[in-house]
């Protein structure tokens, strides 16, 4: 029982890993995107 709440608790985290992982490329992304626009603008 105690092994698998451990468990269950390790597959959220590595969830909310993989979540935060997404965001930081999603932000990555945007960033890469304004960069660009503001090197085409010039």
């Amino acid at each position: 029982m105690v092994y698998r709440g451990f468990r269950q608790k390790k597959i959220v985290t590595c969830q909310h890993f993989t979540v935060l992982v997404n965001l930081v490329q999603h932000i990555v992304l945007s960033f890469n995107i304004l960069i660009a626009s503001l090197i085409e603008s010039k």
